[in-house]
């Protein structure tokens, strides 16, 4: 079982210097727009002004919380929420992007994904199948990693996972690939069901 550990996609990522300028670009494992690892809370409110950044408790799994920051709360598609280093507001852990947004979502990876890409156009980018874990649990349709495919290949670290369309199966084909078990996502079902992403996090490195 996973607890509250991060699976880390990996996806293409390069060197980036701290800017004022936000292109809503997100390069894994480096930046999420103006935002790197170096970024701290006062950069936040300098950069995005200070009514766009308030400190809240973030979810981290499993019913925990913990202190963090929130950039445009008040807009789910454009909303991050940052955890600090070791609970200080110096250095970001992690990222959660548009974790509340219903449909499009501003921020994008540079390969095009973003909130809500399918599950066959990351297939297409991958240019091939890539493992995905099991739907009805707390990480359920975590991508860990691409199996071998171009997003395998280069450095940097997006966590993505995927929500099922119940809505396109039958409850025998949805209970085929439910729980803490991992797939591929050429399966029949998943490839009937072409699950989306629900989160995206960025990722920094340990906390």
């Amino acid at each position: 079982m996973l607890r509250r550990a991060t699976l880390f996609v990996m996806i293409a990522g390069v060197s980036w210097g701290q800017s004022a300028n936000n292109d809503w670009t997100i390069v894994p494992g480096v930046r999420v727009g103006p935002i790197n690892s170096t970024t701290t809370e006062p950069d936040l409110r300098r950069i995005f002004g200070a009514a766009n950044v308030k400190t809240v408790m973030v979810d981290v799994g499993e019913g925990f919380q913990e202190p963090g920051t929130a950039v445009f709360g008040g807009t789910p598609n454009r909303m991050l929420q940052i955890l600090w280093t070791a609970n200080t507001p110096k250095r970001p852990s992690t990222i959660r992007i548009c974790s509340e947004a219903a449909t499009a979502c501003q921020w994008h990876a540079a390969q095009g994904i973003t909130m809500h890409t399918d599950l066959r156009t990351l297939e297409k980018v991958n240019g091939r199948p890539f493992p995905m874990f099991g739907f009805a649990w707390d990480y359920a349709g975590t991508v860990p990693g691409w199996g071998g495919g171009k997003l395998d290949a280069a450095r940097g670290r997006l966590l993505v996972r995927l929500e099922e369309d119940r809505q396109k199966v039958t409850r025998e084909e949805l209970e085929s690939v439910l729980g803490d078990r991992e797939f591929v996502s050429s399966h029949p079902v998943m490839q009937k069901m072409n699950p989306r992403i629900y989160e995206m996090i960025q990722d920094f490195g340990a906390r």
